[in-house]
């Protein structure tokens, strides 16, 4: 391998979490991630609330160019044994919870600063279905811009790994199909994300990874209006070839 430059790079990856890690200065990186995790998901629906814990598992590409620009493909989904409650908001319907699947997919375009923070936009989506037994299902689509920043933070100089920080703006607009197939869509709505990830290195191609992250998706219709909230956790191994 040529003698090289290494650069300190924030990754930030608005469904999957934050990453902290080295990036030739002179050549491309490839870098891939599998991750597993839980979630919480939260949602008005009429006088009642939508909510569910659920497991996660993703699949992320990154590239990254010699200089530092970097951009990241990714998606996130509910594991198949994944429920929600409907018995407590449907008790009139079903008797049981019922089977409920949300996948998040992110396009992001980014590149640190001169002064250490890393600036990022991007593309999202996601679809969250919540089926009803007998009664057919009611979803919820996504699409939306976002715009974020990030900071790294090196640990007793990377030796014992490294922090990351990032918030994230999005304006969106949704798509609500209910359980009758009447489909509403949204007025032009925002949301926000907050992460924070823990990156250690364990060779010279893996690193682990533990990441948390709170979104918050604002919606408006025009009749009514809901905020969808998800609190996430994962532990990813990311590998650079």
């Amino acid at each position: 391998m040529k003698n090289t430059k290494f650069v300190t790079c924030l990754i930030a990856v608005l469904a999957s979490g934050f990453t902290i890690s080295s990036a030739l200065a002179d050549e491309g990186v490839v870098r891939a991630k599998l991750s597993i995790g839980f979630a919480n998901y939260a949602a008005p629906y009429g006088n009642n609330e939508i909510s569910t814990n659920y497991s996660t598992q993703g699949l992320g590409f990154t590239y990254i160019w010699p200089s530092n620009v970097f951009v990241d493909v990714a998606t996130k989904s509910s594991t198949p044994d994944s429920t929600y409650n409907a018995r407590n908001v449907f008790g009139g319907l079903v008797t049981t919870d019922q089977a409920f699947s949300r996948t998040e997919n992110t396009v992001t375009l980014g590149k640190p600063t001169e002064s250490g923070v890393q600036l990022n936009t991007g593309i999202f989506t996601s679809d969250t279905v919540f089926n009803l037994a007998q009664y057919g299902q009611f979803s919820q689509k996504i699409i939306g811009l976002t715009a974020g920043a990030g900071k790294g933070f090196l640990i007793d100089e990377g030796r014992n790994g490294s922090i990351g920080l990032s918030a994230t703006f999005a304006l969106l607009n949704a798509k609500n199909s209910d359980r009758f197939g009447v489909v509403t869509n949204s007025n032009l709505s925002y949301g926000l994300s907050l992460g924070a990830v823990y990156n250690y290195v364990l060779t010279k191609s893996v690193s682990l990874l533990a990441d948390a992250k709170f979104q918050s998706y604002l919606i408006k219709y025009p009749t009514f209006s809901g905020d969808e909230r998800i609190l996430s956790s994962s532990l990813s191994f990311l590998a650079q070839f």
